[in-house]
């Protein structure tokens, strides 16, 4: 019994978001200013080249109900955006940024480094009765949520709706990830 308890948790916590990447789509040249809601099943964001992490406009979250961890944030943008644009990806990281306008997250710094991974909710692969074991994760989406408000309020950027996608340690041939999920929070 305890045995099969442990097997659930097990892979509830490490082996879902494995399955769930796997079954992802690719996408590849998307533009900052595209709409989100085409990539609803995405797993994995190749962006256009003209598109790049605008790191003046970084912010870094620090959050002490996580033991002082700063969330960085910086959008995701194209040439063809404004600065009074929305922004509708972002590239994050964690304890990788100034709390403004430094973001050293994953290949930011990089301009050959175009692609991330999404960063998707636990909602969308673990069944309900499964989710408080990945619960950290939401935790972790909570916490780039209130950078990027954050981010807008300091630089003024429009607010975009519904929630942005989110690229896990930037936009980086690691990890770009995006909360491309329905994109709702």
């Amino acid at each position: 019994m305890g045995g099969t308890f442990l097997g659930v948790v097990l892979y509830s916590y490490y082996m879902v978001f494995y399955y769930g990447y796997r079954d992802l789509r690719v996408f590849t040249n998307v533009m900052g200013s595209q709409p989100v809601e085409q990539f609803v099943d995405a797993g994995m964001l190749g962006f256009a080249f003209s598109t790049s992490v605008d790191t003046s406009r970084a912010v870094g979250y620090k959050s002490f109900e996580e033991g002082g961890r700063m969330y960085c944030v910086a959008p995701i943008v194209d040439k063809q955006q404004g600065l009074s644009s929305p922004v509708k990806f972002w590239a994050v990281g964690e304890n990788c940024c100034q709390p403004r306008g430094k973001f050293e997250c994953g290949d930011a710094q990089n301009p050959k480094a175009h692609t991330g991974v999404v960063l998707l909710r636990p909602d969308m692969f673990a069944p309900a009765t499964a989710t408080w074991i990945v619960n950290e994760r939401e935790g972790l989406l909570r916490q780039y949520e209130r950078a990027v408000d954050l981010a807008q309020n300091v630089f003024g950027i429009p607010e975009f709706e519904p929630t942005p996608p989110f690229a896990a340690s930037t936009v980086t041939t690691t990890t770009a990830a995006a909360s491309t999920t329905g994109a709702s929070s």
